[in-house]
């Protein structure tokens, strides 16, 4: 889902990147973990300024792979915007648990059982730290931890949904106008 703006710049362009100044300043340190993450999988940004563009894989579940337009959520209230069905080659998109993503988002550990969230809470730490910690070999651990957000098919009841009933989102560095497969415009619910 884009803006028209964003929508007109690809049609005119051809190209349409992320940029820095569209991320809130509170997420520029996961989007940085993230970028790390992309650069690992699927290669280098184009150019130094390129940030992500997210986009949904599956929405709700395998049942509702397209966002309901009708939902808030989507943009602002009375924001004319556009939701554009892609094709992008595997190899240029990077695919995460959407509601997992929460866990490095917020700088949270993101345990793989209810037994290891156990541990790390006796190890006097709360999951949800909210700021980096100092002590290196914690926040390795929390930063680690994230890693898991990419295993599509791993799935704890305690933690997260099976495959088929995730929220998987995509990242990649760029949107193409020749991975455009049709144009939606709607109005933002709020």
């Amino acid at each position: 889902m884009q803006t028209i703006k964003a929508w007109n710049e690809l049609q005119n362009t051809g190209i349409l990147q992320g940029k820095e100044k569209l991320v809130w300043e509170e997420f520029l340190i996961p989007y940085q973990w993230m970028i790390s993450q992309m650069i690992k999988y699927i290669g280098n940004k184009p150019n130094e300024n390129c940030y992500p563009i997210w986009a949904w894989y599956q929405w709700k579940d395998d049942k509702h792979k397209r966002p309901d337009l009708r939902r808030k959520g989507h943009s602002p209230k009375g924001e004319k915007c556009v939701l554009i069905k892609l094709n992008v080659p595997d190899k240029l998109v990077l695919l995460s648990d959407f509601s997992t993503w929460h866990y490095a988002l917020n700088y949270w550990y993101l345990p793989l059982n209810e037994l290891d969230n156990k541990e790390f809470k006796e190890s006097r730490l709360d999951n949800f730290i909210q700021e980096p910690l100092s002590n290196e070999t914690y926040h390795n651990k929390i930063v680690e931890s994230w890693n898991k957000i990419f295993d599509l098919d791993w799935y704890d009841e305690y933690i997260n949904d099976p495959k088929n009933k995730k929220m998987i989102q995509a990242t990649m560095w760029e949107i193409r106008l020749e991975w455009v497969k049709s144009v939606k415009e709607f109005i933002g619910k709020g």
